[in-house]
Order: C-alpha cells, then sequence, then structure tokens
C-alpha cells in the first residue's frame, strides 16, 4: 500500500461528512469518520465527485467498509472482499513509528485492560488520537503489540472516544462488549494525554508495563 502526504483532504470532504452526520442524525459521527481516515467509495473507480452529495458506502486504508444502510443505521464490514485494494492509498506518515513515539503526538487515549478468554494472558487496547485528530490502534495479543485499524474499535468505543475528546481528567467507561479480542475482567479509560498523575498511579498498580511500553516516568 503506497503511503502519501494528504494535509488538506478532508478540507474537501468536510461537507460531505457533514451532510452524512445530519442525514443519519448521529452526533459526532463526521468526527468519527475522518478519525478513522474513511473516503467515499467512489473515490477507488477514480470518479471523484464535485459537488457535495450523500455518500453512503465509505472504506478505510485497511479494506474495511462504512455503509449506511436501512433505517440510516450504520453498518461496519471487515476485510470487505468488495472494495478495489489495489486503489487504496494510505495516508498516515507515522504509522511505522514505535507506540511511544505515537504517544507523544497523542492528546488523547482510549486504554482497554483486560485477560485472554482463553490463556488468561494480558490483553490491552490502546488507541490515541492525535493532535491531528486521527486515530491510531495498538493492541497487546497473545504476547505481541500490532497495530488496528481504528474502525475495528466498533461504533461503540468510537462514540465514547468522539463524546469525551475534550475530557481534562480521566475516566472510566463502562462498555464491556469485546473491542479487538473477547476478553474477561474487561476494564477501558479514556484519559488526556499527557496522562493524569492519578492515573499513572492507577496503572502503576494493575498494568505497570503499559507504562513500561509508553515510556513514562513512573515517579516513586
Amino acid at each position: 500500500m503506497r503511503t502519501i502526504s494528504l494535509e488538506h483532504f478532508y478540507s474537501d470532504f468536510e461537507r460531505t461528512l457533514r451532510l452524512v452526520e445530519a442525514y443519519t442524525e448521529q452526533k459526532d459521527l463526521a468526527f468519527i469518520m475522518r478519525a478513522c481516515r474513511l473516503k467515499p467509495q467512489p473515490l477507488l473507480s477514480g470518479k471523484p465527485e464535485g459537488k457535495t452529495i450523500l455518500h453512503k458506502w465509505w472504506f478505510d486504508e485497511h479494506g474495511n467498509s462504512f455503509k449506511i444502510i436501512k433505517n440510516k443505521r450504520i453498518r461496519l464490514i471487515f476485510n470487505d472482499l468488495k472494495l478495489n485494494r489495489e486503489r487504496i492509498i494510505g495516508t498516515d506518515l507515522y504509522e511505522c513509528l514505535p507506540i511511544d513515539k505515537v504517544a507523544k503526538m497523542a492528546k488523547l487515549i482510549y486504554l482497554l485492560s483486560g485477560k485472554d478468554e482463553d490463556t488468561l494472558e494480558p490483553h490491552i487496547t490502546i488507541s490515541f488520537l492525535g493532535v491531528d485528530n486521527f486515530l491510531r490502534t495498538y493492541a497487546l495479543a497473545y504476547g505481541e503489540w500490532k497495530a488496528y485499524p481504528s474502525l475495528n474499535l466498533g461504533m461503540n468505543v468510537l462514540k465514547s472516544i468522539a463524546k469525551y475528546r475534550d475530557v481534562k481528567y480521566y475516566r472510566e467507561l463502562v462498555n464491556r462488549e469485546p473491542v479487538l479480542y473477547p476478553c474477561k475482567k474487561q476494564k477501558s479509560w479514556i484519559s488526556f494525554y499527557p496522562l493524569p498523575k492519578d492515573f499513572v498511579a492507577l496503572l502503576k498498580e494493575q498494568n505497570e508495563f503499559v507504562l513500561d511500553v509508553l515510556n513514562i516516568n513512573k515517579g516513586k
């Protein structure tokens, strides 16, 4: 997948994103679509529209689809085989950076902590909202960190991130649905970044290795 810099891409589609939000009557949907780098499906056929129209089929840079279906509901299709992947272009110049470097460009973090349903090994999902308002998502599963499409977080988590994107402290969420992997003893939080001292203390007690991954000084 080729990577290009498209600094002003979403300025061209801002009215289109707002139109989708208004049509679906779902608050913060324009923010979510931009944060996940969604683009209207006609771009894959090389036929961008020159006017503002309602697109009901969007895609991300990893081959997932976002569709508006009956009754204005949102349907996510992961690894959508109907997309022409050869024409999908990556736009994140920072996607290959280590997690701690990505964290330094973040203003908000979503953190999920749990135990793998089968092995009971630690499972962590982290999503950073960068100062550029794009999400970058990672998960620790089977002992290895891996980057994931932010759309894979699901609409419930994405709506929570959008709702609390201006949080000035940290807060625990009540969502207990599986996110990237089914897990037990699941807890999740949203916090501004850099992390407040109280949240660092909480993680030091419960998930100290997360602080090591983020290269955060744990203090005394």
